[in-house]
């Protein structure tokens, strides 16, 4: 979670005041990749199941677009994951080896 601070006022009339900042915890691009992730891959569960529900569909099914269309939005949520996390690792591992060794 990355924290970020909004500014918050009460209504405007009498006795309106200003009310501080407050601290609110946003969700990090990689928790929201994964989030993405996983609907996406319910999504193509749900369609999967479909398919193997139409009668005399063995294993030759053609793919509509809405279903490439599906598959492809895993992909690029598994891409855009995967891409991020490396990107974290990289950071977590350039802390570690500049912060002062005790």
């Amino acid at each position: 979670m990355h924290p970020f601070v909004a500014r918050v006022r009460s209504p405007p009339g009498p006795g309106a005041k200003r009310i501080g900042p407050v601290k609110i915890e946003a969700p990090s691009p990689l928790d929201t990749a994964r989030a993405k992730l996983a609907s996406a891959c319910d999504d193509l569960d749900v369609a999967v199941q479909a398919l193997s529900e139409v009668e005399g569909a063995a294993d030759t099914v053609m793919a509509s677009p809405g279903l490439v269309s599906l598959l492809l939005r895993v992909v690029k949520a598994r891409r855009q994951g995967n891409g991020l996390a490396l990107v974290a690792a990289v950071e977590t591992a350039e802390r570690d080896w500049l912060s002062p060794r005790q």
